[in-house]
């Protein structure tokens, strides 16, 4: 199952499970059928199925036609620039040249790098394919993360059509490429859309402040335990010191945005989000 959420027995012989007890980071733990699960400081596991490697050389595939696209739509234009202008390509300015390269330039670095980080890990190949980038930590990616993975992603080209990067991946447990473990991320399945008939009523959209509108989120991968966990906080929570509140509402909303594929930022209102999965799920099995 994509992004189980449960709180895990006592801990077995890993030596990754003897670190929950630990609040300072989250614990991954590979098993042996291709999935991923994060350990989270408040000891709940978030598992998450492992992206196959052809099914990441479609996305790829996608992505570098798009890609091509891109350019040859720059060339046009140049093109057409050049043409009313009647400037050849001798005696173009320098200026325009220099503007030509940088847009060639951006599409073939910058592609990558700008839709992982403004669509929480997915490039239009990777959600076609249904796959997605995450950190280790099971958080979304972010700008740095992106960076790093993708200029990295010409070593893994290498010698040609990723030679690097699939001996990369068939020799990693976590089928990482060489790009992937620079960044400290890995690719997953992502959770599948919902269908219309699970969808939130529409009289209860305009309650989500966060969630903007339930029906484009997966909230069928969050599960009784997992809201169980959401509704004991959200019970007792007038009971915990400011301090340790926020900190263990974070701690409690992050995996969920990690499962859900949702940013977020240092000053996030995690409490109020956690309010708002609450009410949304109890709305979607009413």
């Amino acid at each position: 199952m994509v992004g189980a959420f449960r709180e895990p027995a006592s801990p077995v012989g890993s030596g990754a499970r003897r670190t929950w007890a630990g609040r300072e980071a989250n614990c991954s733990i590979m098993t042996a059928d291709d999935t991923k699960t994060v350990i989270t400081p408040e000891q709940v596991a978030v598992t998450f199925r492992l992206a196959g490697i052809g099914t990441r050389f479609a996305a790829v595939l996608v992505d570098t036609c798009l890609q091509g696209l891109v350019i040859l739509v720059i060339f046009l234009g140049f093109a057409a620039v050049a043409d009313l202008t009647s400037v050849v390509l001798e005696e173009a300015p320098t200026w325009l040249l220099a503007v030509l390269l940088l847009l060639v330039f951006l599409a073939l670095w910058g592609y990558f790098i700008f839709w992982e980080t403004v669509w929480s890990g997915r490039t239009p190949g990777k959600r076609l394919a249904g796959i997605r980038v995450m950190m280790d930590t099971g958080h979304p990616i972010d700008f740095w993360a992106a960076f790093l993975r993708n200029i990295c992603r010409y070593v893994d080209f290498l010698p040609a059509a990723y030679g690097v990067g699939t001996l990369t991946m068939f020799l990693s447990k976590d089928s990482k490429r060489l790009g992937d473990y620079v960044a400290g991320t890995v690719v997953v399945v992502d959770a599948p859309r919902r269908p219309k008939a699970q969808e939130v009523p529409p009289q209860e959209r305009r309650e989500y402040r966060l969630l903007g509108d339930p029906t484009v989120l997966n909230l069928r991968a969050i599960d009784r335990e997992q809201l169980a966990v959401v509704g004991r906080y959200l019970q007792r929570r007038e009971e915990l010191p400011s301090g340790p509140r926020a900190e263990l509402a974070r701690e409690i909303a992050e995996p969920l945005m990690a499962v859900l594929g949702l940013a977020h930022t240092p000053e996030y209102p995690y409490e109020e989000f956690l309010a708002e999965v609450s009410m949304a799920c109890r709305a979607l099995h009413e």
